[in-house]
């Protein structure tokens, strides 16, 4: 279970996390569950088959220039304090055929939460131990621009999740605003979205 919600926590910064200028060459051969779960920035060769719009392919490039120390602090965190290690085991274990155990929200919640001092120790040295307000309003256009409305993308972060995202919104938008950010208050994710 601690492994699941670790998978489930990793998905929720790549949907922070998928931003650089890296190409994709072959869409239709990309499997995001043997990306490297240590190196956020492996998630960017995603961007460009993600199905996003222009708009949205911009906004999410825009975060992740905007949010890279952030990125860089949690990854260094990741690596140093073993959650990497841990990832990949787990990554591992289901590309074997594990069997890999749902997680509820709450599980999320309360392992992540348990997990934020750390994290804001990690941001420390950048960023006040916490989310600074250009990463945070570099997310804004995100949510406004309902890019987590469009299915493709969704679909993908499902596939590394191997969990609805939807339904781990709040657990995002709650941790996000334990360490000082609102941007994804209010937000909505595909299929439950209105107009």
């Amino acid at each position: 279970m601690l492994t699941t919600s670790r998978r489930i926590a990793m998905a929720a910064l790549v949907v922070l996390a998928a931003a650089a200028t890296v190409s994709c060459q072959d869409c239709d051969n990309i499997d995001p569950s043997t990306l490297d779960s240590g190196d956020v920035s492996a998630f960017a060769t995603l961007l460009p088959c993600t199905g996003w719009d222009s708009t949205c392919q911009s906004s999410v490039l825009s975060a992740g220039a905007s949010c890279m120390q952030e990125f860089q602090a949690i990854q260094t965190w990741m690596n140093t304090s073993g959650e990497t290690a841990e990832l990949n085991a787990t990554a591992g274990n289901a590309t074997a055929g594990g069997n890999a155990t749902e997680v509820t929200p709450e599980e999320a919640q309360s392992e992540l939460m348990a997990k934020l001092p750390d994290l804001k120790t990690a941001l420390g040295g950048c960023c006040n131990g916490g989310i600074t307000p250009t990463c945070c309003a570099a997310m804004a256009p995100i949510i406004s621009g309902k890019c987590l409305c469009q299915e493709k993308p969704i679909e993908l972060l499902k596939g590394v999740m191997g969990q609805d995202p939807a339904q781990f919104m709040g657990v995002a938008s709650k941790i996000l605003g334990e360490l000082g950010c609102n941007a994804l208050d209010g937000a909505q994710v595909y299929p439950e979205c209105q107009a």
